[in-house]
């Protein structure tokens, strides 16, 4: 999370045109890292490993969550509510989506689902009135999430990390995987010398021999 993804200008001028001043200060809440296969990475309160998810204030002032939710579903933007707690300026707070539900200021938060490692949605939403702002999310369905590797934003790009950091800015230590490779030639024995080719579908892979 060395450099937090914000949001695009013209998404925040909209905001203005709405009348939505305040609002556009705290839409630079963003989710800047996710786990949704937490096995030995970071243990919540009671030492279990929960999903987790982490969100940053990207702003220069301390903003108060009361109007924030976090989703898992498209179709219900406001699933989870944060309660009335201050995240500081330039400030990391870790959600645990453990599906235990706990609001409790000061105290350590879990939301009211999980995640699926398989892929699904994930979004922060900022609803002040009757309309729900999205501030950041992982459209439906996000990318397979793999054992105590994280996912999110770096530079404006999302990664996964193979040194996860929740709670901290985002290191440039990537994970990659790559889809299954393939062989022009099937294995076997021959008699002749012939060019072989690997090829894998995963868009920028360049393969070493």
């Amino acid at each position: 999370m060395a450099s937090p993804k914000f949001l695009p200008a013209a998404f925040v001028t909209g905001l203005l045109a709405l009348g939505l001043a305040e609002p556009a200060l705290q839409a630079q809440l963003v989710l800047t890292e996710f786990m949704s296969d937490n096995g030995v990475t970071l243990a919540d309160e009671n030492g279990a490993y929960s999903d987790w998810i982490e969100v940053y204030n990207a702003t220069a002032s301390p903003v108060n969550l009361a109007n924030w939710y976090l989703t898992d579903n498209s179709s219900d933007l406001t699933k989870w509510r944060f309660p009335s707690t201050n995240l500081a300026a330039n400030g990391y707070l870790v959600v645990f989506a453990s599906g235990n539900d706990r609001r409790v200021p000061g105290a350590t938060l879990h939301t009211s689902f999980s995640l699926s490692a398989g892929g699904e949605y994930l979004a922060l939403v900022y609803r002040p009135a009757a309309t729900s702002i999205i501030a950041t999310e992982f459209p439906a369905p996000f990318l397979q999430q793999y054992p105590d590797v994280s996912y999110g934003s770096y530079l404006g790009a999302n990664y996964y990390f193979a040194t996860p950091t929740p709670g901290a800015p985002n290191s440039s230590n990537f994970f990659f995987k790559v889809k299954d490779t393939k062989f022009s030639h099937a294995r076997g024995f021959y008699d002749q010398p012939f060019n072989l080719v690997i090829t894998t579908d995963t868009p920028g892979a360049t393969i070493r021999y």
